[in-house]
């Protein structure tokens, strides 16, 4: 027990904590040693994985971009052409009703 009353935590022992090495965070080769400046190979290997992954998610959306843009031009297209065709339609009505009249007159 400690003098607040709390119960004392256990000992921190074990492998890991005994046998580091100054400067070291963990045993192995797995963690950066502190002095060498140099990254182990996983983490390179994990960073280059990391970079292609966001290379292929930007590649998808640039190709979900284009693929929206090339749908809007589409649909734009489409609505101009049904203007152009209705346009047309009160082209020939008013033409239709001008030759009415025209015979209408005579």
């Amino acid at each position: 027990m400690w003098k607040n009353g709390e119960e004392r935590p256990p000992p921190r022992v074990g492998g890991d904590i005994q046998m580091r090495a100054l400067g070291m965070k963990r045993r192995g080769s797995r963690v950066q040693d502190a002095g060498s400046g140099e990254a182990p190979k996983h983490e390179d290997e994990a960073k280059q994985a990391e970079q292609e992954v966001e290379e292929a998610e930007q590649e998808v959306e640039e190709a979900e971009q284009e693929e929206e843009a090339e749908q809007e031009d589409e649909e734009a297209e489409q609505q101009q052409e049904e203007s152009e065709q209705e346009m047309k339609k009160k082209w020939m009505r008013q033409q239709s009703r001008r030759r009415e009249w025209q015979q209408l007159e005579r």
